[in-house]
């Protein structure tokens, strides 16, 4: 006969995903709930029965805000799964983004659209790319809305990550609507991590989007995000290196595509912008006092980051 303690560390013993999974088909949303509570610990492992556990939760995610969580869950640790769990829950996933929907729910299906991008396993269709865009072009009014505007733009970066030429060649009339959404984002006022990430996608755009920047006024809004990084990376020291890399990068872009008198003019305030001779009277590009823009991004020449060091060098040498 067992002792009281043995029966009571019976009753309590988590239960098995073989004792969940059945019933993850009940009509009780309650019985549901509490089966979906108790996956989330088993789902942080990558599990001998994943398959299993994609068919039971299949039905759910299109509703359920948890069951589309552990679906995240379940295939980010089995990639194996992952590959082909993208064909197959994509046209249910653009089905359930393209019907109004509570936006945590929303939000979780761009999750899931976002890891099967980064991982190849997303099948590229003109729907799918039109949906991605015209949530970027919602209005971030609210932190859900914001939240929603990030993961597209995450699922957008790792789609042109893998897939920029197909893209270009297959589906350039909807990444034209993206790269309009991109140049909206760059303007409206957001928290600087979603510009951050709004920077991240315009690296990856095709040379002539350079240009579409600098003519729709984005400049002084990327300008803006390298001075505040700036601070951090050489003033405060705060290791933000990879925040600044893209940065670097769309302003050396955006001053081979013409717009190099319009960054300087902001770099450089009161420099010779648009032709050889110096005012007396202006700023000279050589003088650099402490806290300004201008010296932290000379003060990454000698960055012990190489990347850092040669793109601050080479947008330097861009607008000089």
């Amino acid at each position: 006969m067992s002792s009281p303690s043995e029966s009571s560390q019976a009753s309590t013993k988590p239960p098995t995903l073989s004792e969940i999974l059945p019933n993850l088909t009940s009509t009780d949303p309650n019985v549901v709930a509490m089966c979906l509570k108790s996956l989330k610990p088993i789902l942080s492992e990558p599990l001998k029965e994943a398959s299993a556990a994609l068919d039971a939760l299949e039905p759910l995610i299109w509703r359920d805000v948890e069951a589309a969580r552990c679906m995240c869950n379940l295939l980010f640790k089995n990639q194996k799964l992952l590959k082909a769990a993208g064909p197959r829950l994509t046209p249910g996933i653009i089905k359930t983004l393209s019907s109004p929907c509570p936006s945590l729910l929303t939000l979780q299906n761009l999750k899931l659209l976002h890891l099967f991008a980064a991982f190849s396993s997303l099948p590229l269709t003109s729907p799918l790319i039109s949906l991605l865009a015209s949530y970027l072009l919602l209005p971030p009014t609210t932190k859900a809305r914001c939240d929603i505007v990030k993961e597209g733009l995450r699922c957008c970066y790792a789609l042109y990550s893998n897939e920029s030429s197909r893209l270009e060649k297959e589906f350039r009339r909807e990444m034209t609507v993206v790269g309009y959404a991109v140049t909206n984002l760059m303007q409206a006022d957001l928290p600087e991590n979603i510009k951050l990430d709004v920077v991240k996608v315009a690296t990856l755009m095709p040379m002539e989007f350079a240009g579409f920047l600098a003519i729709n006024g984005a400049v002084p809004s990327i300008v803006k995000c390298l001075e505040d990084v700036l601070v951090d990376v050489v003033e405060v020291k705060g290791g933000r290196a990879t925040e600044l890399l893209p940065i670097l990068q769309v302003l050396k872009a955006l001053c081979d595509a013409g717009a190099r008198d319009a960054v300087k003019g902001l770099v450089f305030p009161g420099a010779d912008v648009g032709g050889d001779d110096i005012d007396k009277n202006a700023v000279h590009p050589s003088d650099a006092p402490k806290h300004t823009l201008r010296c932290n991004l000379i003060k990454c020449m000698t960055s012990s980051d190489t990347n850092v060091k040669r793109l601050s060098a080479e947008l330097l040498w861009s607008i000089m």
